[in-house]
């Protein structure tokens, strides 16, 4: 092995990360990563499936699934402690709804309803955040007769967890009202923009793609939302009004929907071109190798100046020749 080739694998030794271990060396492009975030119930759970599958086709980014997500999620609020902190909260909300003390179980259901939402709770048990919500909505309707800021309370309930059921000792009017919420639920609204910012941070994703579901009686509104984590917002909605009763019109138009969502990343994702081609220069013709100089004395400088001088030893005796004639006859 040369010289050069060991200093080379030594070099290339060296390379280590900051934790000490080697450094992958690749020119492979890795394609960037999209969260798939999905809101729905169980019964549009086909629906939304046949949009799940156009999406994972693609080969111009890696789809990261909200599942995958929850050992991230559920460290970074131990890390905080987030459960521990607001179960607390929560126990003292509950002390005070009994002790009628109308304030004081405001204030701490109120506080434990803001730290769970800055959490990442309601994307892995939302059933603890729908709690806080019930009970807010049980002190605002009871206590304080506030009958529009407790169906604002039950609404969020019935979106966080569609399958939340009230205990026994709940009364009455607290029933009547929690059913008539979910009777009259409002569009299924997506995720708040700093919600899905954290969720993309968390995955290393640059965009994310919500998924959504309203159920209307025969049809539903099945829409996706593409968020870009580089500008903090959502900029595309695409939607589609789907038949319930049809199956088979219902997967075509679902699809549909999937294949547009899926162009719509593509465009933001393209792939890369193949690399530019080398353009090979001509070869140039060979030119032929010039003979070499004459040797000094064959050169033509040389054979002037030699004719000169014989031309001058010959001229010259002969003018002084001519010359001396003459005037021997003259004499």
């Amino acid at each position: 092995m040369s010289r050069t080739a060991i200093l080379l694998l030594c070099c290339l030794s060296g390379l280590r990360s900051a934790h000490g271990d080697p450094v992958p060396v690749s020119t492979e492009r890795t394609a960037p990563q999209v969260l798939l975030i999905v809101k729905g119930s169980r019964a549009s759970g086909k629906l939304l499936q046949n949009v799940e599958d156009q999406l994972l086709t693609s080969r111009h980014y890696r789809i990261v699934l909200m599942q995958g997500l929850v050992p991230l999620m559920q460290q970074a609020d131990n890390q905080a402690a987030i459960r521990s902190k607001s179960a607390q909260i929560i126990e003292e909300g509950r002390q005070a709804m009994v002790a009628l003390d109308q304030a004081l179980a405001l204030s701490r259901l109120t506080a434990a309803r803001d730290l769970l939402a800055q959490s990442f709770v309601r994307y892995y048990d939302a059933r603890i955040l729908a709690q806080v919500h019930l009970l807010l909505g049980v002190v605002y309707l009871e206590q304080q007769a506030r009958p529009d800021l407790a169906r604002q309370e039950f609404v969020e309930v019935h979106q966080l967890d569609s399958s939340f059921a009230l205990d026994a000792h709940y009364s009455p009017r607290v029933r009547t009202a929690f059913t008539e919420a979910e009777h009259n639920l409002p569009q299924q609204p997506v995720p708040p923009p700093d919600d899905v910012e954290r969720l993309a941070r968390l995955a290393g994703a640059t965009a994310a793609m919500v998924l959504t579901v309203q159920e209307a009686g025969e049809q539903s509104l099945v829409q996706g939302s593409m968020f870009l984590a580089e500008r903090g917002a959502y900029t595309t909605v695409e939607s589609r009004l789907v038949s319930v009763t049809d199956a088979d019109r219902s997967q075509r138009q679902t699809t549909a929907l999937g294949g547009q969502l899926r162009r719509m990343l593509e465009v933001r994702f393209p792939l890369p071109g193949p690399p530019p081609k080398r353009i090979k220069k001509p070869k140039q013709a060979k030119q032929p190798i010039p003979p070499p100089p004459p040797p000094w004395y064959l050169r033509w400088y040389t054979l002037a100046t030699a004719g000169v001088v014989v031309t001058a030893a010959i001229v010259l005796p002969l003018t002084l020749r001519t010359k001396t004639s003459d005037l021997e006859v003259r004499w």
